[in-house]
């Protein structure tokens, strides 16, 4: 059904592309005739990126794929690696024998955004865990880059075999003996053949607009990975797409018991930039937030010399 959708997708009249506009004659008309997804990937080549944009409102309104969209918010943990297979395929059908060689082992991986439903911070709940969600809110806080164990190295230390074990679910599943010389608990773990990704937290706050009077903020810590690191930085309005998880937390690092509270976060898959603020903004915010600082200060200090004039006229 994807597969069918990417190749067949149209825009009509008045629908918006990637980020809802509208877009020039020129590429409406080419668009027509192609199919909107078909030129996306063709524009892939040419740009030499690895990310296609998915619009979820395309796959909603598209009569075969209605249960497609439904299946991704529900599981996507499932079907997302799914679109990705389906992408890279066609781009390398599209490219002849030696698109898959160009990409030097990289993948072309979907980015969907635009859902239905756009969440509130403060509205996630234990229903939405492992589903795709959309969120909106203010950057707060960027973290640096963070390096995240993708795919373990292994050596046994008596015979010098080796063996590469992929991260499943957060997990690594170190092997419990050697598949070559037998033995038990000879397997160790050689970073420097270890393959790590690029990692980095993010936080998420509510927006003073979207806060209730008399509340705090909420806020959510993201995780964004490879090509989305450093795509936001503090003070930027956003709309996040993302599965939403719950991993539970140790007790002690060294030990395996767990508590009965998990900690959420958001695994990051698309951002959509609504705003961003400049250096002016800021350089007007600090003003701004100086001249407040100052008034008060003033006040202050007028409050303080009555206060002492009714002391002395009391005396």
């Amino acid at each position: 059904r994807f597969k069918h959708f990417l190749t067949t997708f149209k825009l009509k009249t008045g629908q918006g592309g990637d980020q809802g506009g509208d877009q020039g004659g020129g590429e409406e008309a080419e668009d027509a005739a192609l199919g909107y997804y078909h030129v996306k990937i063709e524009e892939l080549r040419l740009t030499q990126e690895l990310n296609l944009e998915v619009n979820c409102q395309h796959l909603a309104s598209h009569p075969t794929c209605r249960k497609l969209y439904s299946q991704l918010v529900q599981y996507p943990q499932e079907v997302v690696p799914l679109m990705d297979h389906v992408i890279h395929m066609l781009y390398c059908q599209g490219g002849g024998p030696g698109a898959e060689d160009d990409l030097g082992g990289r993948r072309i991986q979907a980015r969907p955004f635009n859902l239905q439903e756009v969440h509130q911070l403060r509205e996630l709940d234990p229903s939405n865990i492992d589903q795709l969600v959309a969120l909106t809110g203010m950057v707060t806080r960027v973290s640096p880059i963070i390096p995240d164990l993708k795919q373990g190295f292994f050596a046994c230390v008596q015979c010098g075999a080796s063996t590469e074990v992929t991260l499943d679910r957060g997990r690594i599943d170190e092997p419990s003996s050697c598949a070559s010389c037998k033995n038990k608990g000879c397997m160790d773990m050689v970073h420097n053949r270890c393959f790590f990704m690029d990692k980095q937290m993010v936080r998420l706050q509510e927006t003073p607009d979207e806060i209730p009077e008399g509340e705090t903020p909420q806020a959510v810590v993201l995780f964004g990975f490879e090509d989305l690191v450093d795509a936001v930085r503090p003070g930027d309005r956003i709309e996040v797409t993302g599965i939403f998880r719950a991993i539970p937390r140790r007790v002690n690092p060294k030990m395996r018991s767990l508590r009965s509270v998990y900690k959420t976060h958001v695994d990051v898959i698309h951002y959509r930039l609504v705003a961003r603020t400049t250096d002016d903004d800021v350089s007007e915010a600090a003003a701004a937030q100086a001249a407040e600082a100052e008034k008060a200060e003033n006040n202050l200090e007028e409050g303080g010399g009555e206060d002492g004039e009714d002391e002395w006229s009391q005396g």
